[in-house]
């Protein structure tokens, strides 16, 4: 059960983001977190799976749920902090000028102006 308690935690933390959005050292920070509590949940699962096959008792409640929630969590968050490290400067134009953005139009033209800068094309 407490590997899906922290694999719900660490997904949780990366709906963070979007309030940390104007903040991006503070969404590094919850993209670490979710990272280090995702790989907890892994663990702690699959060291239940293990500990209950060794014993032949049933399967732990959440153990399953644990390792793929903590395992999607790691994956994602893994993913963004590779993204920050590879685009940090791109990364905080962006989010300055989504912050200061008022229509949809203007986040569209932020995104553009993102793509345009990182090369990454729509």
């Amino acid at each position: 059960m407490a590997a899906l308690v922290f694999g719900l935690l660490a997904l949780v933390a990366m709906f963070g983001l979007g309030a940390a959005a104007g903040d991006l050292h503070r969404g590094v920070y919850l993209l670490l977190f979710s990272l280090i509590v995702g790989i907890a949940a892994c663990v702690i699962g699959v060291t239940a799976l293990v500990k209950a096959r060794r014993t032949e008792t049933y399967r732990p409640r959440g153990a399953i749920g644990g390792i793929v929630l903590g395992g999607l969590a790691g994956l994602l968050s893994s993913s963004f902090l590779v993204m920050y490290l590879i685009y940090p400067s791109q990364l905080s134009t962006y989010f300055r000028c989504l912050s200061q953005a008022q229509t949809s139009q203007a986040q569209q033209a932020c995104a553009r102006q993102f793509y345009k800068s990182t090369g990454l094309g729509v």
